[in-house]
């Protein structure tokens, strides 16, 4: 006989749920259990556990009244799933799927009603055998999505967690009133943190909004210390964006179709947020809040920032109306210097709050007890606010390890409790403690929760006894689908700690790693390589960098064997790859530069930087290499000898430019182009050559060879059917022409470059993740035309260009790295044509806060220098307006030297010496670079004077 529970809340679809259950039990192969046929009797509670204790399938029907947090449905799921139950979602109306189960296959009942609540049969009878076929093993209970690739590119998330987690919860109305006031105001903002202290319950309160929020909370991640897994980016994100799949059918679609495309995805983080988070989501509406919660943010930080928060802060402006994220962290800087605009709830230990939860706790726990007064009050001392300490308490009271009417006896605080179970564990030497050290040394300091045959393998024992120290530490270890973890970071913190652990219990993290690296040289020496294993590839370099086995790490990062392995291991994305060789490049620069030397010198190294030079580009690790003197090392062991290997050199063409040393990449493309000609290279290579020397001969204002290198930049981009190229490369030309004063050339320039790009956003799919790339370019696109026709006194032309990339950028709620410029050209408008000086003062204003945090010397400088020129112009009439101009001039000059742009430098000078005539002192600057530069500068002296003169 097959055990069916079926957990039902009443309401106007109690005729169709009697029919279900009168059906399954008329086949009389089905023990069907209906909930709702007992709850008359008095030990309703104790039949309903266990029914659902024996049942083969637990089915839950979704309703209002089901999913509401004041009925008792949830409570019987929470059971099943912590009881690990195949559970089956029953659709009677279109309520939400509780998140426990949200991804399972649901079986439709909502439509077999006609409007007067008739079952409409022909509708009804499909759904039922669906459910029977499952129930009796004919069908297997898949996942609710239109392609299963979701499931298996993207699932990371355990509902199991949500369940686990907010076992014994309590309280905490408080936080409640304050979610739920902030959720139903529409123009709240739309990030909340929720801060408390270790051991709280901030974990439980996450899991608790997921539970009784139901119809709003659309994803949930817990981030756990030491499990990469459980604090990667990527995975977060790509966790979340399955979840809210099973929420939304347009999502799913819209997602299916993008992995189907770009599977899960080499991208950064932030990109990987914006193709299935942002994007898709914009095209979606919800008629009410959702909202994505990540435990545990302080988690995520790795390698001394936290990316994840950097990129939902950075992208909220971007985020459709409809979605928010609420995050949990320890009240850390780190993590609350992100958070400045947001709503901000903070849960103090010693607040009255706080203890009152705690109390109420207690008190339900303890009411069979009977407690005296005293002793409670004792009890809440000894708590110190900790919900965690608490919880443990109640467990060992229940379990009669401690005697709720001697609290005196009771351990102080959640580090003594901790102390008291390992002497009760290991005093009487039954079990090595030694032995355990070992398990937990290597515990804390893995990235993934490893097996019991790992810890025994790596800690040179038996498996059979590691399984035992295992079990001995039931209390502080999970075993979860076989692998082990520690039950809270608390207790990690306790054992690594030398100032609260006694010292016989002491855990040194360093053991850990020798243990890991010992385990790494095994399993090499074994000869099993490189290929398969899950901590060889993912702890080897963290093992070196920790143990200062610098000499190792500076051998292992030339061994193209284990690079290709990390790079393309089933374990490591490429970019986490690329992050893992930057991390120990910096670590061997910050120890002697000649390690990082000896890296730059080996095949390997030349081999990443040319195969992955535009990953390495859009993850902004060029900067970083400059960091690690990879400019030094060119210029003192590699000087300016062209080698063989034609992408190697791209891509340190690409790092000079990168790193805004123009006057370097461009002598270094014309010894590449000189070594290697053009017509010697494959298409890709040639044209982005070509695409390298316009953009580097235009900062160098070297137009007579732009123009010569033109013509066939736009060919070969073309014939690669690079629409975005073609496009950048008439930009580019649109720009040289307006300096060489060819008004026509470069306005039609700049028209084909919106042309091209316009055209390929048209030809973009709806669910094309380029799409708001694309956009985005098109506004600078718009904003360099802008920029010719203010030069060329065309205002009406240039507001009417600048509105067009307003538009998209308000579109599309965000800003890119080229939206600095796009407010510098809008304030280069109001200056040229006299504007308002409030509309001048709120761009200057919104610049100084772009710019506040930037590390662009050009944007920084091209700024000064607008703002130097406002100044002088308003000094004709204003002596303290004049005074600002000299600093700002200077500054401008000094980064425009330091990034080798001739032309922006000589603009400048320009102006300082207008500023001198001003002053009635004679001229400081007599610079000269070509004629080109010689042309343009005259006509810009005579457009600042014409401006100065309409003042």
């Amino acid at each position: 006989m097959i055990n069916v529970f079926i957990s039902y809340g009443h309401n106007d679809y109690d005729h169709v749920a009697r029919r279900i259950v009168e059906d399954l039990r008329a086949r009389g192969d089905l023990d069907v259990f209906f909930d709702v046929d007992c709850l008359e009797r008095d030990d309703w509670e104790q039949l309903i556990t266990q029914a659902i204790e024996r049942c083969d399938y637990f089915v839950f029907c979704v309703s209002q009244k089901s999913i509401s947090r004041d009925g008792y449905c949830l409570n019987e799921l929470s059971r099943a799933c912590e009881l690990k139950k195949t559970c089956i979602p029953l659709m009677l109306d279109e309520s939400f799927v509780p998140l426990s189960i949200t991804r399972l296959q649901r079986i439709f009942f909502n439509r077999c009603c006609s409007l007067d609540k008739t079952i409409i049969e022909e509708v009804y009878e499909p759904s039922l055998q669906k459910l029977i076929k499952i129930v009796t093993g004919q069908e297997t209970l898949g996942f609710y999505n239109k392609d299963i690739v979701i499931e298996d590119q993207l699932q990371t998330f355990d509902p199991y967690e949500i369940v686990q987690n907010s076992l014994d919860f309590e309280g905490r109305d408080a936080f409640f009133k304050d979610f739920e006031e902030w959720l139903n105001n529409p123009s709240a903002l739309p990030l909340y943190l929720l801060e408390a202290a270790p051991g709280v319950g901030k974990t439980a309160m996450a899991s608790a909004l997921a539970t009784r929020y139901t119809a709003s909370v659309a994803g949930i991640h817990f981030c756990v210390h030491n499990n990469a897994a459980k604090t990667n980016p990527k995975k977060i994100i790509l966790s979340l964006a399955c979840q809210l799949a099973y929420r939304s059918p347009d999502y799913q679609e819209t997602l299916a179709d993008i992995l189907k495309k770009e599977g899960g995805g080499e991208e950064g983080a932030k990109r990987l947020f914006e193709i299935f988070i942002i994007e898709p989501c914009r095209k979606i509406k919800f008629d009410s809040a959702q909202i994505f919660v990540i435990d545990g943010l302080d988690e995520a930080v790795a390698n001394g920032k936290n990316e994840l928060a950097e990129i939902i802060v950075a992208s909220q402006g971007a985020l459709p109306s409809w979605l928010r994220f609420l995050v949990t962290s320890r009240p850390e800087e780190d993590v609350r210097g992100y958070f400045q605009a947001c709503h901000r709830y903070a849960m103090e230990e010693s607040s009255a709050e706080n203890n009152a939860d705690i109390r109420r706790f207690y008190d339900k726990a303890f009411q069979s007890y009977h407690p005296d007064e005293k002793s409670m009050q004792l009890l809440m001392e000894k708590t110190h606010g900790s919900f965690l300490y608490a919880s443990v308490i109640v467990k060992s009271v229940k379990a009669r390890e401690l005697d709720i009417h001697n609290v005196e006896s009771f351990p102080n605080g959640i580090y003594s409790y901790y102390k008291m179970w390992f002497h009760r564990i290991f005093d009487d030497g039954r079990i090595p403690y030694e032995k355990v050290r070992s398990i937990l040394s290597l515990l804390s300091v893995v990235q993934a929760p490893p097996d019991v045959s790992f810890l025994a393998d790596a800690a040179s024992m038996e498996e059979k006894d590691a399984y035992r120290y295992v079990d001995a530490l039931s209390s502080f270890l999970r075993v979860q689908n076989g692998l082990v973890r520690p039950r809270h970071k608390s207790i990690m913190d306790w054992l690594t700690t030398p100032s609260i652990c006694p010292s016989e219990y002491l855990v040194l993290p360093n053991d850990g790693y020798k243990l890991l690296y010992a385990y790494i040289k095994k399993v090499r020496e074994a000869g099993r390589g490189w290929k398969t294993n899950y901590y060889v590839i993912h702890e080897y370099s963290r093992c070196l960098r920790n143990l200062k086995l610098y000499d190792e790490l500076c051998s292992v990062m030339q061994d193209s064997k284990y690079l290709l392995s990390c790079l393309k291991s089933p374990f490591y994305n490429l970019y986490e790859g690329l992050e893992e060789y930057m991390i120990s490049l910096a670590c061997l620069y910050a120890v002697d530069e000649d390690y990082c030397f000896d890296v730059y010198d080996s095949e390997c190294f030349a081999s990443i930087l040319g195969s992955y030079r535009m990953k390495i580009y859009n993850a902004g690790y060029f900067l970083e290499l400059r960091t690690c003197g990879f400019e030094d090392y060119l210029s003192e062991k590699y000087g300016s000898k062209i080698g063989d290997n034609i992408d190697y050199e791209i891509g340190v063409v690409h790092f000079f430019y990168i790193s805004l040393n123009f006057q370097k990449a461009s002598k270094r493309l014309a010894a590449l182009v000189a070594k290697h000609p053009l017509d010697t290279l494959d298409l890709d290579q040639r044209s982005e050559i070509e695409r390298m020397m316009l953009l580097t001969y235009r900062k160098e204002a070297l137009f007579g060879q732009m123009e010569e290198v033109a013509p066939a930049a736009i060919a070969d981009a073309r014939a690669s059917n690079n629409a975005f190229e073609e496009s950048l490369d008439y930009l580019t030309m649109s720009k040289v022409y307006c300096r060489e004063l060819k008004k026509k050339e470069s306005f039609e320039a700049a028209e084909e470059a919106v042309r091209i790009l316009s055209e390929q956003i048209e030809a973009e799919t709806d669910e094309s993740n380029t799409q708001m790339g694309d956009h985005l370019f098109l506004a600078e696109d718009y904003r360099v035309y802008a920029d010719a026709a203010i030069w060329h006194g065309e205002y009406d032309l240039a507001a009417n260009l600048l509105g067009k990339a307003q538009a998209i950028y308000t579109l599309y709620h965000t800003v890119d790295r080229y939206y600095p410029r796009f407010l510098y050209t809008s304030l280069f408008l109001e200056i040229a044509r006299h504007g308002e000086t409030k509309r001048i003062e709120e761009l200057r204003t919104k610049l100084e806060k772009v710019l506040s945090s930037s590390k662009d010397k050009y944007d920084k400088a091209q700024f000064l220098f607008l703002d130097a020129l406002y100044y002088f112009l308003e000094g004709k009439n204003n002596p303290e307006s004049l005074q600002k101009v000299e600093p700002r001039l200077k500054q401008a000059i000094a980064f425009d030297k330091d990034i080798s742009v001739p032309l922006e430098a000589l603009e400048a000078k320009c102006l300082m010496n207008l500023y001198d005539e001003a002053c009635d002192r004679p001229a400081r600057f007599n610079d000269k670079h070509n004629e080109y530069t010689d042309v343009w500068i005259a006509y810009v002296e005579q457009k600042i004077r014409e401006w100065r003169q309409n003042r």
